[in-house]
């Protein structure tokens, strides 16, 4: 890995002047897109219809929280997931959520996304496919080691049968090899932590019983 530099983004702190960490913010900036129909998610994609629904906002701090106890149950599985890692390759540099080093060789990386609605769902899915998929071919280019992408996708709530299916058709799409996840705040027991924390309302079918 000659010439490859590897750092650690900077933690996400309560600065005196209110600053945060460049890792949660991106992580609320993605969320918020994806809620309300402004996720990119690269021009061969055809948009996708946004229902009516009131504005769902998730707060920096909360979407970090949510990664990190995602990336907590991820090494129960897996072993150590290194977090929020940048490599630099002369003019190139790629950042992962997640990385773990596999004694195989074939290293996982992850990416993780937030989103509440059944629509941010699927929009978050498809760009953070499409983002881990151009991922893998710079990490193995910047390191020279095979790679296994992986996709969490956190939901407000359990996904249908049907919902889940649909999100399995649409990334395979992307990438047949991308390993797809998905969990849910409700099952992490972290949606009354939620409810305290969001800026605005959430739909009725996604509140705690």
């Amino acid at each position: 890995m000659g010439g490859v530099t590897m750092e650690t983004i900077p933690q996400p702190c309560r600065c005196p002047n209110g600053l945060e960490g460049p890792a949660e913010a991106r992580l609320a900036a993605e969320t918020e897109a994806a809620e309300t129909g402004a996720a990119q998610v690269g021009p061969e994609s055809a948009p996708l219809t946004v229902p009516t629904a009131p504005l769902i906002r998730i707060t920096s701090k909360t979407a970090y929280a949510v990664q990190q106890l995602v990336l907590g149950v991820l090494e129960q599985e897996v072993g150590n997931v290194e977090r929020n890692v940048r490599f630099r390759k002369g003019s190139t540099a790629i950042v992962f959520d997640g990385l773990v080093r596999q004694p195989s060789g074939v290293d996982l990386i992850i990416e993780v996304k937030v989103a509440l609605s059944p629509w941010g769902v699927e929009r978050l899915a498809q760009a953070g496919a499409a983002q881990v998929l151009a991922g893998k071919t710079q990490y193995e280019l910047v390191t020279g080691r095979q790679c296994q992408p992986w996709l969490i996708v956190v939901s407000g709530s359990p996904l249908t049968a049907v919902a889940q299916e649909k999100l399995e058709l649409l990334v395979s799409s992307i990438g047949r090899e991308i390993v797809l996840r998905n969990f849910d705040l409700q099952s992490l027991g972290f949606l009354d932590d939620l409810m305290g924390d969001l800026v605005a309302g959430i739909s009725p079918g996604m509140q705690s019983n």
